[in-house]
């Protein structure tokens, strides 16, 4: 892979220029943390790790059955109505945080659907002393299988 590859340059108005550097002579002068941001409004709450492996997880299975239909991004933005580079870029992981109406268009758009699963935290049992499933692989869960026990 190219070096072109890795760093493409982004256009930005002389406007968002000025802000940038704005931004980042505020940062090398103050280095707020993460809390001072918060707390500013400058930044949300981030994502815990769990939740956003969850995400990255559903939609790697999404992708994977948009793939097995040999749908293209144009395909799903029309079926969707979203941008196409909005696809891209929850496909890509660009979009940690996605809403759960924007991936239900999504999955819509390739003829499947979100099923939520709520377990307790830190808690592998299930109500009534049922043991909980073995999470699916992404694959697993784009072709409709589990996976396999080793």
């Amino acid at each position: 892979m190219s070096r072109s590859e890795l760093h493409m340059r982004i256009a930005r108005t002389p406007a968002e220029r000025k802000e940038l550097a704005r931004v980042r002579q505020r940062f090398q002068a103050e280095r707020p943390s993460l809390d001072d941001m918060v707390a500013s409004g400058e930044a949300s709450e981030p994502m815990p790790m769990g939740e956003f492996l969850d995400h990255r997880q559903a939609i790697r299975a999404l992708r994977a059955i948009r793939q097995r239909l040999h749908l293209s991004l144009n395909q799903v933005a029309a079926r969707s109505r979203m941008d196409k580079a909005a696809i891209s870029r929850l496909e890509n992981g660009q979009h940690p945080n996605p809403t759960v109406a924007t991936m239900a268009r999504y999955a819509a758009a390739i003829g499947a659907r979100i099923v939520w699963n709520v377990t307790a935290s830190g808690s592998s049992a299930r109500p009534g002393g049922q043991e909980a499933r073995e999470p699916r692989s992404p694959k697993a869960i784009a072709n409709g299988r589990r996976k396999r026990r080793s």
